[in-house]
């Protein structure tokens, strides 16, 4: 079935772009509200008239009208042709994540005009976000099955969809929720948790992958999989089990051969043994791979202020 049609089941996102490139090739029917609904004729007839104004003169210094009487559509389909950056795949991955317009031209400091645009003609999926069916083969497609790192734009409308804005955010920048080290102090206790942060990242985009990707990837998993098994230990008591957790750690590092700052030679818990602390995640894996974890020597060195007389009577009053 032709998937440039407003009741196609196989409708592409950017149908209503690709009518009115066959309008005005000759190739197409002319858009009637039978055909492509009353808001979608519209929308055709004014990208013909776009395309036809461009195909004069590309320049909009040069051909003022892109600008005058396209601006949004002009700013829609230079994200759209932009080859250069992620900007599109961030906008489609948003869109699939339900973001609203309003929120979006915050975002990405753009008009509200110019994301309707880029909506209505180039990824109109939002009145179908709750067909995964559709989304999964005709709006993020077959390149799920066989992602890769360079597939970037798969990867991103895969995360954003099923996970919503703020994973995609994490994954686009590679950083979970960053926050300001506002001291010196502090920087210690942010990078140990960015490189958690990081490392869940990257385990979560390795396990998207074919085949759970290439060697490294692979490795990554195995890692992250003794992680977690050891971490679900609650049989045993906090201090054996964290401390195997970081034994586990230690041997997987050794024996996939991966170094990390440095990997402690001693077991990275023996100074909290007798301490009462719970080593979060990301605080097992900063001591682990760092030998480090400023927030939990800070909850270690932690004490009750003394109490002192508030002018309560005494026996001896």
């Amino acid at each position: 079935m032709n998937s440039d049609f407003a009741a196609s089941f196989n409708r592409s996102p950017d149908w209503k772009w690709k009518r009115a490139q066959s309008i005005v090739s000759g190739s197409g029917p002319a858009a009637t509200p039978f055909w492509d609904t009353e808001n979608g004729c519209q929308w055709i007839r004014r990208a013909e008239a776009f395309l036809q104004s461009l195909a004069r003169e590309e320049d909009p210094v040069i051909n003022n009208e892109l600008i005058i009487m396209y601006g949004d559509i002009y700013t829609a389909w230079s994200i759209y042709t932009d080859t250069s950056s992620n900007y599109r795949f961030e906008l489609e991955g948003m869109i699939l994540a339900r973001v609203e317009r309003e929120e979006l031209a915050v975002r990405i400091d753009i008009p509200i005009a110019a994301i309707t645009a880029f909506e209505e003609l180039f990824f109109d999926v939002r009145g179908k976000l709750e067909s995964e069916s559709y989304i999964l083969n005709y709006v993020i497609g077959p390149d799920i099955q066989r992602l890769k790192e360079s597939n970037v734009g798969a990867l991103w409308k895969l995360f954003g969809y099923y996970q919503g804005p703020e994973v995609l955010r994490a994954v686009i920048s590679r950083t979970v929720n960053p926050t300001f080290a506002m001291t010196p102090d502090a920087v210690g206790a942010r990078l140990n948790e960015d490189i958690a942060g990081s490392f869940k990242i990257s385990c979560a985009i390795a396990a998207k992958k074919a085949g759970g990707g290439n060697m490294a990837d692979r490795q990554l998993l195995q890692l992250f999989a003794k992680v977690m098994e050891v971490d679900k230990m609650e049989d045993l008591s906090s201090g054996s089990s964290k401390g195997q957790i970081a034994e586990h750690i230690q041997a997987m590092l050794g024996t996939l051969g991966l170094s990390v700052g440095g990997i402690p030679k001693t077991n990275p818990l023996s100074d909290y043994k007798h301490k009462p602390v719970e080593p979060q995640f990301h605080e097992l894996v900063s001591l682990t791979l760092t030998g480090e974890a400023e927030s939990l020597k800070e909850a270690a060195d932690f004490k009750f202020p003394i109490p002192t007389n508030r002018g309560l009577p005494t026996a001896k009053d």
